[in-house]
């Protein structure tokens, strides 16, 4: 996607020689779909991404995050660490915004003068956004495919959040595809529910492709749960499984009177680029 001209109801790009409207007050750069696609691997990842465009997930969704994801161990060192990096006029991106919940805690805990562009693909998802991001006016909405291609010219961010979403076209791995939105001297942070063990461990990966430092944290610790999480939780992984998503596996739960105690998992990858 080359550079974009304003136009009186949206965006003009010269290279690709397409319109990008302006829908509802968000710009909409979503460029392509992936399914159908020659790569089984991009296909199915695009199929169960279908999922965050279900009315009962996105509702599930936006009521797990209300109810206690701000307040868990590894959300709360996440945005500690995301405030301290940042400075006026620093610039985020945040990559599948979903419900905006994460876009209006990162708001809170940034320096002032901070931008924070949030995108999904989703407008069921952007409707849930609206409402949590109100009063952030530093939080701008725009519509995109983190798969795809998107409206951002390289080294245009100081830090690039993802938390679950994928981003990267044609399965290049989301750690090259933040490194090359990243400015000299940003990070690129990666959060997610599990402790993952990969073949190649992610901190030599990032060496390799030529972050300079990278931080690797990770949380397990029991928990309580209300029922009205858990619920929304069951709904999560109902919805997910209709859409293709492999059905999770873990321990039974135990009842603590009227909550449940449960093990809670998290993870948090701090990626530096070097100055130049």
């Amino acid at each position: 996607m080359g550079p974009l001209v304003l136009m009186n109801q949206g965006f003009y790009c010269a290279a690709c020689v397409r319109d990008y409207p302006i829908i509802d007050g968000i710009p909409d750069f979503f460029v392509s779909e992936m399914e159908g696609t020659a790569d089984e691997e991009e296909d199915q990842v695009w199929r169960e991404n279908l999922v965050w465009l279900d009315p009962q997930m996105v509702e599930a969704r936006d009521t797990i995050y209300q109810l206690c994801v701000r307040e868990l161990k590894g959300m709360t060192f996440a945005m500690q660490q995301v405030g301290l990096r940042t400075f006026p006029g620093c610039r985020i991106l945040e990559v599948g915004t979903g419900t905006g919940h994460l876009a209006r805690w990162m708001a809170e805990v940034c320096a002032p003068g901070t931008e924070i562009y949030a995108f999904d693909y989703s407008w069921l998802m952007f409707a849930k956004a609206r409402i949590n991001i109100a009063n952030h006016p530093g939080v701008i909405l725009l519509r995109a495919n983190s798969t795809g291609k998107l409206p951002f010219r390289k080294e245009s961010f100081d830090l690039v959040f993802l938390r679950l979403a994928p981003l990267g076209e044609h399965g290049m791995p989301n750690v090259q595809a933040a490194f090359e939105l990243l400015k000299p001297g940003g990070c690129l942070f990666k959060a997610g529910w599990n402790l993952v063990r990969q073949k190649t461990p992610w901190t030599e990966e990032a060496i390799q492709l030529g972050y300079e430092s990278v931080e690797v944290h990770e949380w397990q610790y029991p928990r309580l749960r209300t029922q009205e999480e858990y619920a929304a939780s069951l709904v999560e992984q109902e919805r997910a499984v209709a859409f293709g998503v492999p059905p999770e596996k873990g321990p039974v739960p135990s009842w603590a009177g009227d909550r449940i105690v449960s093990i809670t998992c998290e993870n948090l990858r701090i990626a530096r680029k070097p100055l130049r």
